[in-house]
């Protein structure tokens, strides 16, 4: 018998090392295409940055090589520098670091920014824990991590001039614009963006220059797993686990459940992390299990992140650099034979991935909006309440007449805010009156009563004794109930007709910060006197009051302004000449709305002209 002996493992892959990371290249390739052919669309230096920040990634990828490679010569052991530079180089496959990180960068990243990252995915991330095969972290995901925490204003989706091209509003991608659109990733929708949802799977937008093509990166993921180039047990359990999850915060937050999941795996880097970052052999479990349980706690982190993170919009580096983390941990507890006692792994990743469900849903409830009690209906007192009264006669072949009482409330603005009254149709047509009349009630509380003035009498073919009139309209018809109608219309009347409105518009050039303004200024005012006494009850400015500038200091002394003119003789007003008569010495506390009082007199003055008592 011949014994051979050698090194493990002893079952062995046909592919080498190399021809893995070759197929792993040309998936990226793919990727990188979709993105320059994108970026060409957007405009030619949009095209020719995405060449440039992958060219310039690759190149400082290999000048932080030669340089670890030469820090770490050694002649006697190593033999020529040029032949050993060369293996170095060839053995550290940091060209796929390099074209990973640049596919995780925005287009607006600055040059000098790219060199950063790349040297210090390679230099510190790779080469300071030994090189290929020993580092702890993913190099392009810590780098990624690195930059936005250092350079993150800077990482922009636009160059200068486009922040609302590719999708863009203002600036912000549809990840940022999604996060921050109601309750981080709960409530969000993609109605706010200006991407619909095809464009967000097709890569129609702006974001990192490789992530936004989440359609060709699942394609593209698919043949890499069945090819074998990448194990597909951890995008499988991570987007899994993200599904499932996002099926109970959906519920939670009450919406769309099949547009939530869509855009959950559209937005962001999600499904670029999960086929070309978590499943780097270098950083993951050597297990099978351990593969699949870093794709669950990898989509718990990720989803808690996008929901209760506060300062990122998404969280997929950060949750890669923590399962590479705890991935040397995760090795050492799965040891042995992994076909004993199958159902052991089997039930600790189902309640990995309950757990994490469970978690998640947990954490989506208590970050959803407390729903505010209903406020309580707000109850107008009225400033005054006049009171009227109707006897509608009917004709002999109806019923006997009836007589309406109301009572009317204005507001400090005379405007009608309240109305009661008590029997308001003969008990033969109340059916008709109790379907239209809440309607007419909410109309009449919505108009000032120089608007009601202005209303025609609801009308009857004979004065008030004759038929009623077909066809009219009007929101303060009853419909079918013209003698109801005129009953409530006649009510209110009488208990306004003491009140007489006079109204007028005055076009004054107001004065403006700096000066008189080119464009003048009409003010329009609606007087209300009492005929019976001849005291102005109100002033009512229904436009014109002051300008922009100096509107919020008007409202701070209207209400003293107004104060004047309330319950002043019409005749004392009129026999005013100038401002100074009316205002008193309170006119020096109206600094900065002078021309607003000013205005105000002076079209009181005009509306009044000719009053007769």
């Amino acid at each position: 018998m011949k014994i051979v002996s050698g090194n493990a493992p002893f079952l062995r892959s046909k592919r080498t090392t190399s021809q893995i990371m070759m197929e792993l290249l040309i998936g990226l390739a793919i990727i990188f295409v979709a993105a320059v052919i994108y970026n060409f669309t957007l405009g030619v230096r949009y095209g020719l940055k995405t060449i440039c920040i992958m060219t310039v990634a690759i190149l400082f990828t290999f000048i932080s090589d030669i340089i670890a490679g030469s820090l770490r010569y050694n002649k006697e052991k190593d033999g020529k520098f040029d032949e050993y530079l060369i293996h170095f180089i060839k053995s550290n496959y940091s060209v796929v670091t390099a074209v990973i990180f640049a596919l995780t960068l925005p287009i607006g990243t600055p040059v000098y920014v790219v060199i950063i990252g790349s040297m210090f995915a390679t230099l510190v991330v790779k080469h300071a824990f030994g090189g290929f095969g020993s580092n702890v972290f993913n190099p392009a995901a810590l780098s990624r991590i690195f930059l936005a925490l250092t350079f993150g204003s800077q990482l922009k989706a636009y160059l200068p001039g486009g922040e609302n091209i590719g999708g863009l509003v203002a600036g912000a991608t549809v990840t940022s614009q999604y996060a921050a659109d109601g309750v981080k990733f709960l409530t969000g929708s993609l109605a706010n963006t200006n991407v619909s949802m095809l464009d967000l799977y097709l890569g129609n937008h702006s974001g990192a220059i490789g992530e936004t093509f989440t359609l060709l990166i699942l394609i593209v993921g698919v043949v890499l797993a069945a090819r074998e180039v990448i194990n597909w047990r951890t995008p499988v359990f991570f987007l899994g686990t993200v599904a499932l999850s996002s099926v109970f915060v959906s519920l939670v937050a009450k919406v769309n459940m099949i547009e939530y999941l869509l855009v959950q795996f559209g937005v962001g880097g999600m499904v670029f992390g999960a086929v070309f970052m978590f499943t780097d052999p270098v950083t993951s479990p050597t297990s099978n299990y351990g593969k699949a349980l870093i794709g669950i706690i990898g989509a718990l982190i990720n989803v808690l992140i996008r929901i209760a993170g506060g300062f990122i919009p998404e969280g997929t580096a950060f949750s890669i650099a923590f399962v590479n983390i705890i991935s040397p941990m995760i090795d050492r507890l799965i040891t042995g034979r992994t076909n004993n006692k199958v159902w052991v792994p089997a039930t600790v990743s189902g309640v990995m991935v309950l757990g994490s469900v469970g978690l998640i849903t947990g954490v989506s409830a208590a970050k959803m909006p407390r729903v505010a009690p209903e406020p309580p209906p707000i109850v107008v007192e009225p400033f005054v309440t006049y009171l009227g009264s109707y006897t509608s006669p009917t004709p002999s072949e109806y019923a006997e007449e009836f007589t309406t009482n109301v009572e009317v409330g204005l507001s400090d603005a005379y405007h009608i805010v309240k109305i009661k009254y008590d029997v308001i149709a003969n008990p033969d047509n109340y059916k008709k009156v109790t379907d239209g009349i809440d309607a007419v009630i909410d109309y009449y509380t919505s108009i000032s009563v120089a608007e009601f003035k202005a209303l025609p009498v609801p009308a009857l073919s004979e004065g008030t004794t004759g038929s009623t009139v077909a066809g009219q309209t009007g929101e303060h018809i009853i419909p079918g109930a013209i003698y109801s109608s005129r009953a409530l219309y006649e009510a209110i009347n009488d208990a306004l007709k003491d009140l007489n409105v006079y109204s007028a518009d005055v076009e004054d050039y107001p004065y403006d910060s700096g000066g008189y303004s080119d464009e003048t200024l009409v003010m329009s005012v609606d007087v209300y006197v009492d005929t019976v006494t001849d005291l102005i009850k109100v002033v009512d400015i229904k436009d014109g009051a002051s300008t922009g500038t100096y509107a919020d200091r008007w409202e701070t002394v209207k209400e003293a302004v107004l104060s004047k003119y309330h319950d002043l003789d019409v005749a004392t007003f009129l026999g005013y000449t100038n401002v100074a008569e009316l205002y008193g010495e309170e006119v020096a506390t109206y600094a900065g709305v002078t021309y607003s009082a000013r205005r105000l007199f002076n079209a009181v003055q005009k509306a009044l002209e000719g009053y007769g008592g």
